[in-house]
């Protein structure tokens, strides 16, 4: 079980790439379900697949081309005492198959032969049913299961380099600085052409009103 990480965009290829190395000729593996769920750019998908046990480990270490691993889980499982339990059983089926053959033949009855063909019968679905399960545990063994999900995430904004950064910042505060200044310039401008314009205002009215207040 594996937890991968990937840009939102590659979603869809990074789930491609998993099938991929999981049926590739050298590997043989095969799919198992593949499902990938995007929305508005972001999602999230699962991809499971059956590989060769022997291909185990290559195909868990390729996964780190896929994206970036978060979290990864391994179990085992031993099958053996399972294995040993059901070729058990198989046998037994298979011996009580013979004697009810032999029972089925020796007999004279109508009745009791229909009941053993019955039981011939039933015991024969048995071990179809064990031969089955034989074959599912060997392939249990000789596969091992493989369980990627993908989760999307944003890309990283590239940082810029130092000195980039600081001529930036240096052309903020310059920006900064004029529009301080224009600004002030703005507001002080008017102020003075205000107080020159009183100040022309009254030295005028003082240069006519002084001769009459002298005579």
């Amino acid at each position: 079980s594996v937890e991968v990480s990937v840009l939102a965009d590659q979603l869809t290829a990074a789930a491609q790439t998993v099938v991929d190395l999981a049926t590739a000729p050298e590997t043989d593996g095969f799919l198992v379900s593949s499902v990938v769920d995007v929305n508005d750019g972001y999602g999230s998908g699962n991809v499971v697949v059956m590989v060769p046990s022997a291909r185990f480990e290559p195909v868990v270490s390729e996964l780190e081309t896929v994206g970036d691993i978060t979290r990864q889980q391994l179990l085992g499982q031993d099958l053996t005492s399972h294995l040993l339990d059901v070729k058990h059983m198989m046998r037994r089926a298979q011996n009580r198959a013979a004697g009810l053959v032999s029972q089925a033949q020796r007999s004279k009855d109508e009745t009791g032969r229909a009941g053993l063909l019955e039981d011939l019968r039933q015991t024969r679905e048995e071990l179809r049913g064990l031969r089955e399960e034989k074959s599912y545990v060997a392939t249990q063994s000789a596969y091992s299961s493989v369980d990627v999900s993908l989760t999307s995430r944003k890309p990283v904004t590239p940082q810029k380099p130092p000195l980039e950064r600081a001529l930036l910042a240096a052309k903020t505060i310059s920006l900064s600085i004029a529009s301080g200044v224009v600004l002030a310039a703005g507001v002080l401008v008017p102020i003075g052409v205000l107080l020159l314009t009183i100040y022309l205002v009254t030295t005028l009215v003082l240069r006519r009103v002084r001769p009459r207040l002298e005579g």
